[in-house]
């Protein structure tokens, strides 16, 4: 009997001594570096032995592969490297490799006879794009952990400096700074869920930023690079990028196979590298992807505008995994930034700043059951507690842990930062931005600090508003000033109060003397930002009446794309010129009116970003309409007199491909046609000699040159970008404009005093603008001219025109 059981044990042993031999693996890890620069190569292909391929390295330049027997040799390949192959009589563990940098020639391609073998993959990718493409899916959800980091290109710097024994004592101070940490170190926890068609929604549940408390750096990781490569067009830092994988790419980019490994018998990996074709003129990139004829998926790529900006380049990548063995899906996004004019100088060379931007996508659901319900106009939030989680939270969310270095960076920037008050700073600039400075509880409104206008001349005057270190829902505002050319004092005060976070619900009451433009078209909220051209026609006001108003009034947001304001105004209006209406018994030059207004502002599909402190608009793909109207009554608070008046304004812009961005608005309005002319239409005319553009007004119209009790207005500009013409760091905007306008004024005889024309033959113009002939850090200049013609033009041809310079800030 043993010898029976000794008999059917050794064969036993043998099958599990076997099966133990197939099972074994032979695991690899290692960092692939450039030998030059020390910098990490990301989506180098390896192949194992005798032609097995292993794999790529992530954007860390890692690989950890797998391998069923010992590994005796290791081809490495890398668009733009020399071929790395090493050796081994016995099987590695742990490899640090250099990779050489070597030169291409980059001269066009000829092209011969047959077919380009990229183009046939380049189709297959286009062909499976929409399967491929994750928000093609019904819905999906992940969390991802984003980390960013600014610095001087620290090893050049340090290396370079090390070998100059001439370097001086504040440089060897700077290095040594540089040595031990960076200058700016950002890390956010966030989770995204996503539904089918555009329903998206990002909760920021953790931040921490180096030398700040407040999470006000939040906006620009979410605007670096588009989260998926397989749009027509690829947003990059702001701006729109041709994608290489894209209706049409072969006739505008250059497509090279530039190696193929075989991964398995149903299986291919194809390196691919892309350029713009020579001679042609657009916004495009350059780099390399990597194809997987599995699904003819994007496995990884490595992108760059083809065209550097000055003082900035920026280069984005991108990795894929499939999920769940069914969906390619991006895993790691990384953002690597140069700011050339934000340099260390030292002796005759520079450094510049670099930033490097990571993001890791984890917890991945594909098609989780999502409700409509999830989803709302805020398309990212910031928890108001992300600034306070604990080092357990970072533990589990961080993909390595801190090290030396940026443990330093924390505890340096955060003492230098709560020394300096950097978040008093950056609450400053971020204020400014709305035209406001914060000084403790009040802020200073810019808007009433200086202006001018040609009615009002220089005005010079103070406006003040609590803010939210009074009091998130009561805020008190007050303005004083006076105009020197006018020779009168305005004076005002508001009392609002809150209801909800986001301040767009509330009451409001409202006392001013100031004065008006006589006739002008001004819808809620649409030129907030101080620094917005659509300011610029306000320098040209010319006619304006004294009004004196008492106005209260409630705002709130409903119909989800709707924002609504609905008031009770009283006002008594004075006019300032000769001009009388001719409407009782006698002539009159100073009117009574009691409104009710209900106005509104639609921007379909509109996105928010809720910070702790503010809501920031991400903009909307759709037009923007703004309407309001007016009731005027004669049976409430002595109003004078009773009719109604409609206004309306749209704008929309839109980009296509190849051709630049267009923009088209509409402005309208129809009032009663026995309303004085301080409740008509002036339409804006901008004409001077040699003025600043003011976009969506009539540049050879004179001012206050027609009256009309109904009008409409188009606005049709289309900018080409620098479609037309670059040469060098010389890359001026060419736009084109046509202006139309339309109207009527039923009982001219009412209207005494002033001399107008009216606008029954319609109006037209066009024009000819070159953007950014000169460009500052903050600012840039232009050139134009508008062309009057049609039945409202001049026979002497010289005073239709009217020269522009255009004028564009950037804060």
């Amino acid at each position: 009997m043993r010898s029976i059981r000794v008999s059917l044990l050794i064969p036993l042993i043998w099958l599990v001594s076997i099966f133990h031999i197939q099972a074994q693996q032979y695991e690899l890890k290692g960092t692939i570096k450039d030998s030059q620069t020390n910098e990490v190569l990301p989506f180098v292909n390896i192949v194992l032995n005798d032609g097995i391929f292993g794999g790529t390295t992530d954007i860390d330049g890692k690989f950890h592969l797998s391998s069923n027997v010992p590994v005796k040799r290791l081809k490495m390949t890398f668009v733009g490297y020399q071929p790395y192959i090493q050796d081994f009589e016995r099987h590695p563990e742990q490899l640090h490799i250099l990779m050489q940098a070597q030169s291409i020639d980059l001269q066009e391609v000829v092209v011969r006879p047959g077919i380009n073998p990229a183009h046939r993959i380049i189709d297959s990718v286009l062909l499976y794009r929409k399967n491929n493409n994750p928000e093609k899916l019904s819905s999906f959800a992940y969390t991802a952990y984003d980390k960013m980091v600014l610095t001087i290109d620290t090893l050049n710097y340090i290396i370079k400096s090390q070998a100059d024994s001439t370097v001086s004592d504040t440089n060897n101070k700077a290095r040594e700074f540089l040595r031990q940490r960076d200058l700016f170190m950002m890390e956010t926890v966030t989770e995204r869920k996503f539904m089918a068609p555009d329903r998206n929604y990002e909760k920021v549940l953790a931040t921490r930023i180096s030398g700040f408390q407040d999470p006000i750096f939040i906006f620009l990781m979410t605007q670096i690079q588009s989260r998926s490569f397989y749009q027509e067009s690829i947003r990059i830092a702001d701006k729109n990028y041709i994608n290489p994988i894209s209706n049409g790419s072969k006739r505008k980019y250059l497509f090279i196979l530039e190696q193929q490994n075989v991964v398995n018998e149903k299986d291919t990996l194809y390196t691919i590298s892309f350029r713009p074709l020579r001679n042609t003129n657009f916004d495009g990139l350059k780099g390399v992807m990597n194809i997987r004829s599995d699904g003819w998926a994007i496995q990884n790529i490595s992108a760059k505008p083809d065209r550097e900006e000055s003082g900035f380049s920026i280069e984005i990548q991108q990795m894929y995994e499939k999920i769940d063995g069914r969906q390619w899906f991006p895993v790691q996004l990384n953002t690597n930034i140069l700011l050339s004019n934000a340099v260390m100088s030292e002796a005759d060379r520079n450094y510049p700043l670099v930033g490097v931007g990571k993001s890791y996508l984890r917890e991945i659901e594909l098609n989780p059951a999502l409700v409509k319900k999830q989803f709302s106009e805020i398309a990212i939030e910031v928890a108001p507690d992300a600034t306070e989680k604990d080092d357990d939270f970072w533990l589990r969310h961080r993909i390595d842990s801190l090290n030396e270095r940026t443990i330093e960076t924390y505890r340096f920037m955060d003492s230098l930062g709560k020394a300096n008050q950097f978040d008093r700073i950056a609450k400053s600039f971020e204020t400014l931005l709305t035209g406001k400075i914060p000084f403790k509880k009040l802020d200073l409104n810019l808007k009433e600090l200086i202006r001018f206008n040609d009615f009002e001349g220089i005005y010079l005057g103070l406006g003040l508003q609590t803010n939210d270190k009074f009091s998130r829902k009561l805020k008190l505002s007050g303005f004083w000033g006076y105009g020197f050319g006018d020779q009168t004092a305005k004076y005002g005060l508001k009392l609002n109060t809150y209801f909800n976070r986001t301040q767009s619900t509330g009451f409001w009451v409202d006392y001013h003397y100031k004065a008006v433009e006589r006739g002008g078209l001004a819808l809620f909220d649409e030129s907030e930002n101080p620094w917005s051209s659509d300011n610029y026609r306000l320098f040209y006001i010319n006619n304006m009446d004294m009004s004196r108003a008492a106005v209260a009034g409630f705002q709130f947001r409903a119909l989800r794309h709707f924002n609504w304001k609905i008031a009770l105004i009283s006002e008594e209006k004075a006019v300032a010129d000769l001009y009388q209406f001719i409407g009782n018994e006698s002539p009159e030059n100073a009117f009574r009116y009691t409104k009710i207004q209900l106005e509104s502002r639609f921007a379909l599909k509109e996105k928010f970003m809720q910070t702790t402190r503010n809501l920031i608009s991400l903009g909307s793909d759709y037009p923007i309409v703004w309407l309001r109207y007016t009731q005027y009554s004669d049976q409430l608070l002595d109003g004078g007199f009773s009719g109604s008046k409609i206004e309306m304004k749209s704008r929309y812009s839109f980009f296509t491909r190849y051709f630049g961005t267009t923009t088209v608005s509409l402005l309208g309005g129809m009032a009663d046609e026995f309303l004085p002319a301080t409740e008509l239409f002036n339409v804006a005319g901008t004409y001077r000699g040699f003025a600043l553009y003011a976009p969506e007004s009539f540049g050879t119209m004179r001012t206050n040159e027609f009256l009309s009790d109904r009008f409409g207005a188009l606005f049709l500009t289309h900018n080409f970008g620098k479609l037309l013409l670059r040469k060098n760091k010389f890359e001026p905007e060419f736009a084109v404009a046509l202006n139309v306008a339309f109207g009527s004024l039923n009982h001219p005889e009412l209207h005494q005093g002033i001399g107008y024309n009216t606008l029954e033959h319609g109006f037209y113009e066009g024009g000819l603008l070159i953007h950014k002939l000169l460009r500052l850090p903050t600012i840039s200049v232009g050139l134009g001219t508008f062309y009057r013609f049609g039945p409202y033009g001049y026979n002497e041809a010289g005073k239709n025109f009217g020269f522009k310079f255009s004028l564009e800030v950037g804060l």
